[in-house]
């Protein structure tokens, strides 16, 4: 939203991220789960506009297997993120730990306060809301699932990355000419 520029990590931030539906199914095998992104892909958004989040704890290693396996699929479609804290490498994914467990659910808050990123679905609502710290200080969720709310927190290192960036750049070379306007004139008036 244009009017409503917020400041974030320092950076002027003019685009938010939303949830616009939400797929759960622990039946459908990895294969089958594959073949379904890379129809989205391919088929329905155009791969350019689309970045995907794997957590690489699980089958998400097997996931992005996959779908590489496709040449049409390209690796920049992929968040990169650096696996360990003392690596300057970044790899496909993300590689969840206690540490930036921690930091990602920061910051998630600060995304949600900062109305950075919106979330519609109900089932991710109800988890959201039932996420939180127990009497030993430990993040947990009081109803049997945080599967879904723990997919919202992967979304977090997005927007520190150059694959933001990168997305920004290509979003800002197809808006519209009085939206780039609106922009520059915010920039400039800084």
């Amino acid at each position: 939203e244009i009017d409503n520029l917020v400041v974030y990590k320092n950076e002027f931030s003019f685009l938010k991220l939303r949830q616009v539906g939400l797929f759960r199914s622990n039946e459908l095998d990895v294969s089958d789960f594959s073949n379904t992104i890379k129809s989205l892909i391919l088929d329905l958004f155009k791969q350019e506009n689309v970045l995907l989040i794997v957590e690489m704890n699980h089958r998400g290693p097997e996931l992005v297997q996959n779908l590489l396996m496709d040449p049409r699929i390209k690796e920049y479609i992929f968040l990169h993120t650096k696996h360990t804290n003392d690596t300057k490498i970044r790899k496909i994914g993300i590689k969840l730990n206690i540490s930036n467990k921690k930091l990602f659910i920061s910051q998630f808050n600060g995304l949600i306060r900062d109305n950075k990123l919106e979330i519609y679905e109900e089932e991710t609502i109800k988890e959201t809301v039932a996420f939180g710290k127990d009497a030993d200080g430990k993040y947990t969720s009081e109803v049997d699932h945080d599967d879904i709310v723990m997919t919202c927190f992967n979304t977090a290192p997005v927007f520190n990355s150059l694959d933001w960036e990168y997305f920004l750049d290509i979003y800002y070379d197809i808006i519209n000419k009085d939206i780039k306007d609106k922009i520059n004139e915010r920039l400039n008036n800084i």
